[in-house]
C-alpha cells in the first residue's frame, strides 16, 4: 500500500489527432459515466492533474492499488472533475492502461464506485508510453507502462503530480428506527437499509452521501424525522452524508386528524363538556367536571397539536366570576389531573383520564352547529403525488439538456440562506458553468442558472430540499360590486378606508381617471434572461425598480398589459356611476412581468410571462412594506400548471406563510381551464386564498378551475373596469374574481381592524350564497361582503374570559342563529359552578336564561347522572365589536369579555 507523497514531473510527447477535441470539449466526453466517488482525499493514492488543453477542459488520471480480476496490481482511470459537492465525478472510457515493467497485458482494469466500494470493469487502449517513478517502488514493481486514449488538441500537455494519501475505506454504521403509532417502511440509496419493524442497521463508507426515504403504508401518515435525521424536517427523503456511525429515527403515525373547534360531551355519560379549539397549531381544552367526592371543578390546558393526540396535564383553578357576588381572586389549585385525547374523526374521539378510564366524546350537536364535512370533499392526499415530482424532474433535466442552461429555484432546508450556504453552493456551481442569480432575505430560496452537471450537483445535495424550474406564469383574463353586497357597505361608510391591497401583475394606470390617487406605492421585479431572449418589462428596463413610476403598465398593449389596471379598478376604482369593491382604499403596484419571445408564446406574438422568482421578489417587498403601508391582502391574478392537492412542494410556502403571520392575505385565481379537481399554481398553495368565478347568474363560470379542497367564488363573467388610456373593457377570468375578494378584504379590515384573519376568513366562507359545481355537486361559497361584515360584529365561536377578572371563563359557539353558552363560574361561596344558556341569536345580541346544572362527567369514579340544579335568571350577550362583547348576569352586574388568546 502506497503511504508516501508522489511527486514527478512526467512530459508527454505525442501529439494527438484534433478529430476528438469536439468530443472532449463539450460537456462529459462520449463514453463517460456518471458515478458517485468518495472524497479523493481519503480513497486516492496518487492523483495527477492534466492542463494545457486550448479550452482550460480539466482533466486528472487518479492512480488505485487495486487488484481487479486478474488485471495488474495499479490500475488508473481518466476522470473528468465535476463540481460536485458530493463527490460525483464523470468517469471515461478513455482509461489508461497499466502493465509490468513494460510488458503489455492488452486489458486494464479501470475503476467505477458504487457505495464507496471500487468496482472494475475492462478496457484494451493500444498505445503505450512509459513512466519511471525516481524514488520508491510501487509493490517493488520498477516500471510501468500507461496506454492513454487520444487527448483531443493536447499540445504538449502537462501532467503535474499533486499529492497521494493511503486510501481509507473506514465503514460507519448508520441505524434506522421506527417509531410512532402508525406503520411503514424505510429503504436506503445506496442500498443497505430496508426496515418496515423494529430498527435496522447497515455499512457505508466514510463521506457517502445516503438518502433514505420514508413510505407510510396504509393508514398511516409519515411525521417527521429524529436523531442524525432530524434536520430534513417532514420531507419524506432525508439525505445525510456518513461521517461516523449514526442513527436516524422515522415517525409513522395514523392519518393526521384535526379535532373541530366547538363544544364537545359524552353522549353516554351527560351532563358536562368539553371546550376544544384547534388554532395556529396549538389544541385548547377547557373540562367542567366533577372529583370523586361530587364537588364540581373545571381544568383548563393547552399543547402543540401533531395530528394525532394530545397527552396533557391538566390545571384545576378556583375563584374568579361569581353570578351573584363580587370577583375573587383567582388561584392555581393543581395539576394533578392528567389526560389524553385522540381522535377517530373531526367530530369524534377518545378523552382518557390518568386513571385509565375512558370516555367516547364527539361534537356537541346543538341547533347552530355546523357538520363535518362529507367524506369525498377531503381527499386523501394532500400534497402532490411523488410520482409527479419524479416526472418533474425528469422535464427540468430535459429543458436543461435541450437549451444547455435553465433557471431554476433552490429550496433550502431550515427558514434562510446564511452567507456559508451561497458561498458553497457558488464554489460547486462555478465549476459546471453555473451561477447564483438572486438569493432572498429571510427565504430559504436560492435562484441560479445551471448547466446539466450544475443541476445535478444541486439534485445530490443533502443541504437542499428541492429544486424547481423558474416557471413562467401567465395573466388570467374575464353589475358585480352591488352583487357581493359591496355597495350597502360603502353607503354606510365602508369603502377599506386606511387599507392598502398591493397587486402584483403588469402594472397600473395610475393616471386614468377611474384610479386617481389610489397607487400610493411602486416596484417593478422583471428580471431578463437574455440567453433566452427574455426582456424585461421594468421602465428602466433594469431586473429591479423601485419607486415612482415602477408600476407603470409594461409597454406593448397586444401582449395584455392592460391586465393589472383593470384588476386594479376591480379593488379599488372609483367612478360617477360605479365604483370598485374598495373605492376609499389605496394601491400598492407591483409589475412582476416580462417580455417572452414568440417561441415560449402559444401565439406567434412576444407574450407576457412572469416567474416565479420575480414574483417572489414582489412578494417578499409586499412583506417588507406590510406595516408601512397597512397592507390588507395581495391579489395574484396569475399563474400556470395544474395541481390536484396542495403543492406546498412549490417555493411559494415560505413567503406566503410570512406575509399570513404579517397579516396579510394572499388571494390567487384559481386559473381559466374549467378543470373539476384542479387548480393553478401559487392557487394550489395551503396558506393562499383561492378564488374562482361565476357567472351574473350565480353559478359557477364554465371557464373556472375548482376542486375539492377550500376557496371561495367571486363574479368574474363580462366584468367591466378600467385599461389604460383612460379607457374601460369588458372582461372575463378568475383574473377578475381574485380582485373581489382582495377589495372585499380591505373592507372587512377596515370595518373591523383588530379581527385575525381566520375571523375575517371564517366570515367570508361561512356567510356566502352557496353555488354549486354541477360536474361534482359540490358547493362553494360566493362572497357576500355585507353578509361577512355583520358576522363579524358578532360574537365569535371560542373561548372568552374577563381580563380584568381572570379565573373563569366562557365558551361561546354562533350559527344558524343559534348561540350556545356555557360558563364556568363559581358561586358566592366559592364553590364551582356550571351554567348553560341556548337561544336565538341576531345582529350580536343573545338574550337567553342561564341554567345550572349538576352531576355528569368524573374525573375519577362513577359518573353521576345530570340534573338541572336552578335557573339563575335572563343574561344578555351583546358584541361590542371585533373580539369584544358584554355580558349582562341575572343580578344586572356587567363584565366586559374578551375573547381568549391562547
Amino acid at each position: 500500500m502506497i503511504s508516501a507523497l508522489v511527486s514527478v514531473l512526467f512530459a508527454l510527447l505525442a501529439i494527438t489527432s484534433p478529430s476528438r477535441a469536439a468530443e472532449v470539449s463539450s460537456g462529459v466526453p462520449a463514453g463517460c459515466i456518471a458515478s458517485p466517488l468518495p472524497a479523493a482525499s481519503k480513497h486516492v493514492l496518487a492523483t495527477l492533474a492534466f492542463t494545457g488543453h486550448p479550452i482550460s477542459d480539466r482533466f486528472s488520471a487518479t492512480f488505485w492499488r487495486q487488484p481487479c480480476l486478474h488485471d495488474p496490481l495499479l490500475s488508473a482511470v481518466l476522470m473528468r472533475i465535476t463540481p460536485d459537492p458530493g463527490g460525483s465525478v464523470a468517469i471515461c472510457s478513455s482509461s489508461f492502461h497499466v502493465s509490468q515493467n513494460g510488458t503489455n497485458f492488452g486489458q486494464s482494469g479501470w475503476i467505477t464506485t458504487a457505495r464507496g466500494y471500487p468496482v472494475c470493469s475492462r478496457f484494451f487502449l493500444p498505445t503505450t508510453f512509459a513512466f519511471h517513478e525516481p524514488t520508491r517502488s510501487f509493490d517493488d514493481q520498477k516500471a510501468f507502462s500507461l496506454s492513454p486514449a487520444s487527448w483531443g488538441l493536447y499540445a504538449r500537455p502537462n501532467i503535474v503530480a499533486i499529492p497521494a494519501y493511503a486510501p481509507n475505506l473506514t465503514r460507519r454504521t448508520l441505524t434506522v428506527t421506527l417509531v410512532g403509532n402508525g406503520s411503514g417502511q424505510i429503504v436506503s440509496a445506496p442500498a443497505g437499509i430496508e426496515c418496515s419493524t423494529g430498527s435496522c442497521s447497515a455499512g457505508f463508507h466514510e463521506d457517502v452521501p445516503v438518502a433514505l426515504t420514508a413510505e407510510p403504508l396504509a393508514g398511516s401518515r409519515f411525521a417527521g424525522w429524529d436523531g442524525a435525521c432530524a434536520a430534513s424536517g417532514s420531507s419524506p427523503v432525508a439525505r445525510i452524508t456518513i461521517a461516523g456511525d449514526a442513527a436516524c429515527a422515522a415517525r409513522f403515525d395514523p392519518p393526521r386528524i384535526d379535532p373541530q373547534s366547538g363544544w364537545w360531551w359524552a353522549p353516554a355519560e351527560p351532563g358536562r363538556g368539553y371546550s376544544l379549539e384547534l388554532r395556529n397549531g396549538r389544541l385548547f381544552v377547557a373540562s367542567y367536571a366533577y372529583r370523586s367526592d361530587g364537588q364540581s371543578t373545571w381544568y383548563l390546558s393547552e399543547g402543540r397539536w401533531d395530528g394525532y393526540r394530545l397527552a396533557t396535564a391538566l390545571t384545576e383553578y378556583a375563584g374568579g366570576q361569581t353570578i351573584g357576588g363580587s370577583w375573587k381572586q383567582a388561584s392555581r389549585r393543581s395539576d394533578a389531573a392528567t389526560a389524553t385525547l385522540a381522535f377517530s374523526s373531526p367530530a369524534h374521539g377518545t378523552l382518557t383520564w390518568g386513571d385509565g378510564r375512558s370516555v367516547a366524546i364527539e361534537r356537541f350537536p346543538f341547533a347552530g352547529s355546523p357538520q363535518p364535512a362529507p367524506d369525498d370533499v377531503v381527499p386523501a392526499a394532500t400534497s402532490a403525488p411523488r410520482d409527479d415530482d419524479a416526472v418533474r424532474l425528469q422535464a427540468l433535466r430535459d429543458a436543461v439538456t435541450s437549451r444547455g442552461m435553465r433557471r431554476v429555484i433552490v429550496r433550502l432546508h431550515g427558514s434562510g440562506v446564511a452567507a456559508a450556504d451561497g458561498q458553497r453552493m457558488q464554489s460547486a456551481l462555478g465549476q459546471s458553468g453555473s451561477q447564483i442569480v438572486t438569493t432572498y432575505q429571510a427565504l430559504p430560496l436560492v435562484v441560479a442558472d445551471v448547466t446539466s452537471s450544475g443541476l445535478e450537483a444541486l439534485l445530490s445535495d443533502p443541504s437542499i430540499a428541492a429544486v424547481h424550474e423558474d416557471t413562467e406564469r401567465q395573466t388570467f383574463l374575464s353589475a358585480s360590486v352591488p352583487r357581493i353586497g359591496a355597495s350597502r357597505l360603502r353607503s354606510g361608510g365602508h369603502g377599506g378606508q386606511g387599507q392598502t391591497v398591493a397587486i402584483l401583475d403588469t402594472g397600473i394606470d395610475k393616471s386614468h381617471p377611474f384610479l386617481a390617487g389610489r397607487v400610493i406605492s411602486e416596484a417593478c421585479f422583471s428580471s431578463p434572461v437574455p440567453s433566452l431572449g427574455i426582456v424585461s418589462a421594468c421602465p428602466n428596463r433594469e431586473a429591479t425598480m423601485i419607486g415612482a413610476g415602477a408600476g407603470l403598465p409594461c409597454a406593448s398593449q397586444s401582449a395584455g398589459c392592460y391586465h393589472g389596471t383593470h384588476v386594479a379598478g376591480i379593488v379599488a376604482g372609483r367612478g360617477e356611476t360605479f365604483s370598485g369593491v374598495a373605492p376609499e382604499a389605496s394601491l400598492l403596484s407591483i409589475q412582476v412581468f416580462k417580455i417572452v419571445p414568440p417561441v415560449f408564446c402559444a401565439s406567434f406574438q412576444p407574450c407576457l410571462g412572469a416567474s416565479d422568482s420575480d414574483i417572489i421578489r414582489g412578494l417578499q417587498h409586499v412583506r417588507d412594506n406590510a406595516a408601512r403601508l397597512n397592507i390588507a391582502s395581495v391579489n395574484l391574478s396569475l399563474g400556470g400548471g395544474r395541481y390536484s392537492a396542495y403543492c406546498d412542494d412549490l417555493p411559494y410556502k415560505p413567503i406566503i406563510d410570512q406575509l399570513k403571520a404579517a397579516g396579510v392575505a394572499t388571494i390567487v385565481a384559481t386559473g381559466n381551464n374549467g378543470l373539476d379537481g384542479e387548480v393553478a399554481a401559487p392557487a394550489c398553495t395551503s396558506s393562499a386564498m383561492r378564488v374562482g368565478a361565476t357567472t351574473s347568474l350565480d353559478a359557477l363560470a364554465s371557464f373556472s378551475n375548482s376542486w375539492a379542497l377550500p376557496m371561495v367564488l367571486a363574479p368574474g363573467d363580462a366584468v367591466t373596469s378600467s385599461v389604460p388610456g383612460a379607457a374601460f373593457k369588458s372582461l372575463r377570468g378568475t383574473s377578475m374574481a381574485t380582485p373581489h375578494v382582495a377589495g372585499a378584504w380591505a373592507v372587512l379590515r377596515s370595518a373591523a381592524p383588530t379581527a385575525r384573519m381566520e375571523t375575517i376568513l371564517a366570515a367570508l366562507t361561512d356567510t356566502g350564497t352557496a353555488v354549486v359545481n354541477p360536474a361534482t355537486s359540490r358547493p362553494y361559497p360566493r362572497i357576500d361582503v355585507a353578509a361577512a361584515h355583520d358576522r363579524l360584529n358578532d360574537i365569535e365561536t371560542g373561548w372568552w374570559w374577563n381580563a380584568a377578572e381572570p379565573g373563569s371563563g366562557y365558551f361561546v359557539e354562533t350559527g344558524r342563529g343559534i348561540l350556545f353558552l356555557s360558563a364556568y363560574t363559581y358561586r358566592d361561596d366559592g364553590s364551582a359552578a356550571w351554567y348553560v344558556a341556548s337561544g336565538p341569536y341576531s345582529r350580536g345580541i343573545f338574550e337567553g336564561t342561564l341554567q345550572e346544572y349538576g352531576g355528569g362527567q368524573a374525573l375519577g369514579g362513577a359518573w353521576r347522572p345530570a340534573q338541572l340544579q336552578a335557573e339563575h335568571g335572563p343574561i344578555t350577550l351583546q358584541s361590542t365589536g371585533s373580539g369584544s362583547a358584554r355580558l349582562t348576569l341575572p343580578n344586572g352586574r356587567r363584565v366586559a369579555l374578551t375573547r381568549f388568546s391562547f
